[in-house]
């Protein structure tokens, strides 16, 4: 289970609890100009967790001149 902001408004919402897997969720957004902020809240129903957050185009490829960090 797992909920996505960017930005203060809601962008994915899923009450399915799965594990972390390498075929991803993919979310279609359009990043705002200057910072984007994402919070992402998970629901650990037993073990590790993990989280891996992409950042591409509509193709797969790197965006120029994206940075993001983690806090």
């Amino acid at each position: 289970m797992c909920k996505v902001w960017q930005n203060g408004e809601p962008v994915y919402v899923s009450r399915v609890n799965r594990e972390w897997s390498s075929k991803p969720n993919v979310l279609d957004i359009a990043l705002a100009q200057g910072d984007n902020r994402f919070l992402v809240k998970l629901t650990n129903v037993s073990g590790d967790w993990s989280l891996s957050l992409k950042l591409t185009d509509l193709g797969g490829n790197a965006i120029p001149d994206v940075a993001y960090s983690a806090p």
